[in-house]
């Protein structure tokens, strides 16, 4: 094993994590779960190691544990041996070969965050079918991803909850519970609905009839409206002219009196024989 000052280093970080690979073999036994072994790769951090250890203590998992070397982009690599129960040191030419396995792994686990990972551990796992990388350290999310490949069974969770101090959440409650088609009074779910946008296919003893297809209508020019030219003005009636004042005659003197002509005088007295 390389010395100086980043072995001393190495073996400081790790003194906590292997004391806690001791407190291992107090987790539940291995239950039912993936029948390959995975690579779990990990920053030399007491947290991530410990958690490294509790993933293997329940399925069959091979640990590798990395650290940035003074002086060279090459990280500091280390498997740990789980017969000898100690740290081997290894090379990046061991680790892309897969030389330290004696079974193959089909998915490999690398955790570390953006700053600390060494990109060259995910470029030389291709001897993995499936590379799950997680840029954090926090237990929660990590477990989760685990779970999809070691299937916790309940009692597992609850030791991970005790010891990590989570706080369960039971997804299938409502399922045990009320069946695949939920609580009384809901919609099935959707995965039982036919897909959006698909209509349910004909009974098999009916012929099918051809979708009606409707033929796009040629753009028509838009209709202008028609507007009314507007009404010519016409000319004002003329105002009716007013009536001729009535000119009245001047009033005429009164006639004079005409004298009667005067008439011959007969004489009276006897008739004139």
């Amino acid at each position: 094993m390389a010395g100086g000052t980043g072995a001393v280093g190495f073996r400081a970080g790790l003194i906590g994590a292997l004391a806690a690979a001791a407190a291992v073999m107090a987790a539940p036994s291995s239950g039912k779960g993936a029948p390959d072994p995975v690579t779990i790769v990990v920053p030399a951090r007491e947290a991530a190691v410990r958690m490294a250890f509790d993933m293997a203590a329940m399925r069959p998992s091979y640990l590798v544990s990395y650290q940035a070397r003074p002086g060279t982009e090459a990280p500091w690599l280390h498997v740990w041996d789980a017969a000898a129960r100690r740290w081997i040191e290894t090379t990046l030419e061991a680790y892309g070969a897969g030389a330290n396995f004696g079974r193959m792994p089909r998915t490999v686990f690398l955790l570390g965050t953006e700053i600390e990972f060494p990109a060259q551990l995910e470029d030389l796992a291709g001897w993995a079918d499936r590379s799950v990388r997680l840029t954090t350290l926090d237990p929660m999310p990590c477990l989760n991803a685990f779970h999809e490949a070691f299937a916790f069974t309940p009692a597992e969770w609850r030791w991970l909850a005790r010891r990590y101090n989570l706080d369960l959440k039971d997804l299938n409650e409502q399922r045990r519970r009320y069946g695949r088609y939920g609580p009384p009074g809901q919609p099935p779910p959707e995965a039982n609905l036919p897909p959006r946008g698909l209509a349910t296919p004909p009974p098999s003893d009916r012929t099918a009839v051809a979708p009606f297809v409707r033929q796009a209508e040629e753009p028509q020019p838009p209709v202008q409206p028609e507007v009314e030219p507007p009404a010519q003005p016409q000319p004002p009636e003329p105002a009716p002219e007013p009536p001729a004042p009535k000119v009245e005659s001047a009033p005429q003197p009164p006639p004079e009196p005409v004298s009667a002509p005067a008439a011959a005088l007969i004489p009276v007295g006897p008739p004139v024989k």
